[in-house]
């Protein structure tokens, strides 16, 4: 009995004491501030941008862990662009952790004009060429002579032997007989 309530005092207070292993992410927490407004300026060589706010312009930087998050998809610091309606998330450092674009516009750069793709190229069917090229004016190549209509039909399978024939037995099986049931 004398040993149990030292025993006892000495479980409680190893119980009442937390052990650093047990809280879980022990690390410093960091407070973010969550800014509303548009983008003002940006500068990706100074890691920089401005976002005017209705209490004023907040000077904020990022950097490659800074998440983007677009309308339909996740971006990066390079798809924001001035003008742009924003939600940003910062430290005291004013080191943004991540850019909310509002709005369906992303910011793209601009898509070249892609000319005009030339029309396929359609060549006659193989029974044709014989009587395009008796009609009248045309269709025959220079110095005359007849198209040929393609290279024929493939081989099944190209470099290939045929495979060889099943093994026949080789005498009686080793088995006896079943026996009729």
């Amino acid at each position: 009995m004398t040993l149990a309530l030292p025993l006892a005092l000495a479980l409680a207070a190893l119980a009442a004491e937390e052990a650093p292993s047990a809280k879980p992410d022990a690390g410093p927490r960091t407070a973010l501030t969550t800014v509303s407004g548009t983008l003002a300026a940006l500068s990706y060589g100074e890691r920089r941008f401005t976002v005017a706010t209705e209490q004023g312009p907040a000077a904020l930087s990022f950097d490659r862990n800074t998440a983007v998050y677009l309308p339909h998809r996740m971006g990066t610091p390079r798809d924001l662009a001035p003008g742009q309606v924003i939600r940003v998330a910062h430290g005291g450092d004013g080191r943004a952790y991540w850019v909310e674009v509002h709005g369906a516009e992303e910011a793209a750069p601009p898509a070249a004009a892609a000319p005009a793709p030339a029309p396929p190229l359609v060549l006659p069917p193989p029974g044709a060429a014989a009587s395009s090229a008796a009609a009248p004016g045309g269709g025959a190549p220079p110095g005359g002579g007849e198209v040929p209509a393609g290279p024929g039909q493939p081989e099944p399978n190209p470099g290939s032997r045929a495979s060889p024939p099943p093994p026949a037995p080789a005498g009686p099986s080793p088995l006896p007989p079943a026996a009729p049931r």
